[in-house]
């Protein structure tokens, strides 16, 4: 995505929406583990934290935000246990 259509995206979206949407999204993943991961995000950057079992979950979680509308960057904190 261009700088300029993630400006777009981001200016698109509040704040507010934005935090419900990746939150919803966590919380729908077929992955119960996955529903447990918190987030804060900062203009268009997500920040994803928690703990997972494995290393390709943690790539689910932030795959499963990734994509959302507003996203820009996500960063991935989540820790493997």
């Amino acid at each position: 995505m261009a700088v300029a259509e993630a400006g777009l995206a981001l200016q698109a979206m509040p704040s507010e929406s934005l935090t419900e949407a990746v939150q919803e999204r966590l919380r729908n993943s077929p992955y119960q583990v996955i529903r447990g991961v918190s987030c804060e995000h900062r203009q268009g950057v997500v920040f994803l934290h928690g703990r997972l079992p494995s290393y390709y979950l943690k790539q689910v979680a932030q795959e499963t935000v990734a994509n959302l509308s507003g996203v820009v960057r996500v960063i991935n904190a989540i820790e493997v246990v």
